[in-house]
């Protein structure tokens, strides 16, 4: 079996020189100008152990210095040299398309999480103690209603909040960036959480900028993190 770490467009001859999973050789299967940065699999799959993830990140990070990689999804992997040469041949265009797309481009991410206590919209304040003891007033199905009502302003308005701060973050960081995703409040302590495409070169400006970023929003933790391989920006490999 054949492990898949990404596709690359490393020349044909080239030595990888980083152990993978279970401390196997790395190689490179070419097809054209497209590669496929694979190692031995001892099995199917791979349970997400941190010595497993902290293998399959190092690989990719080893050959991005170098090259373009695209990051395959974690614990892919194929019967043979032969299933991952098939995937080349199929996905040549789409695997051509990312890498010239990619080519000099880095990720790097940024979480914004509210700081300990209540976050916007949660209780706390004169007003919720108010509306809580006219609640306890009602019969049971008027104060179950009631309070349902509550919550849902509540969370109206934590995810305004959230959102409102979101954008007024996101807005500078995407403005260095080639392309973005981000999802705003995907949990309930987390502002947003965001990946930018950045060229190599500007991951130093881009860093810079969110720094400055996180002194002027001391209502949150600011969280930085990468240069990473661009892996919320490449087409997903199906087995």
């Amino acid at each position: 079996m054949k492990y898949l770490y990404g596709i690359t467009d490393a020349p044909k001859g080239i030595s990888i020189d980083r152990r993978g999973l279970g401390d196997g050789p790395v190689t490179v299967v070419h097809h054209r100008e497209v590669g496929a940065v694979v190692g031995p699999a001892d099995e199917p799959r791979y349970r997400p152990e941190l010595d497993n993830l902290k293998a399959h990140e190092e690989v990719l990070e080893t050959v991005m210095e170098l090259h373009t990689v695209l990051p395959v999804r974690f614990s892919t992997v194929f019967s043979d040299d032969e299933a991952v040469f098939a995937l080349l041949e199929e996905r040549y265009d789409q695997f051509r398309s990312d890498l010239s797309r990619l080519r000099g481009m880095v990720e790097l991410g940024v979480k914004a999480l509210w700081r300990s206590g209540p976050s916007p919209g949660e209780s706390g304040g004169p007003r919720d103690e108010a509306s809580g003891d006219a609640c306890e007033a009602l019969s049971p199905g008027r104060r179950y209603l009631a309070r349902r009502i509550q919550e849902v302003q509540r969370e109206r308005l934590r995810f305004q909040e959230a959102e409102d701060l979101a954008r007024e973050i996101h807005r500078p960081l995407s403005e260095v960036a080639v392309d973005t995703s981000f999802s705003v409040h995907p949990a309930p302590r987390i502002v947003f959480s965001g990946a930018y495409l950045v060229e190599r070169d500007h991951a130093p400006l881009f860093r810079g900028l969110a720094e400055k970023i996180r002194a002027q929003t001391p209502e949150v933790i600011f969280l930085i993190s990468g240069p990473w391989p661009p892996y919320s920006f490449v087409s997903d490999v199906k087995r």
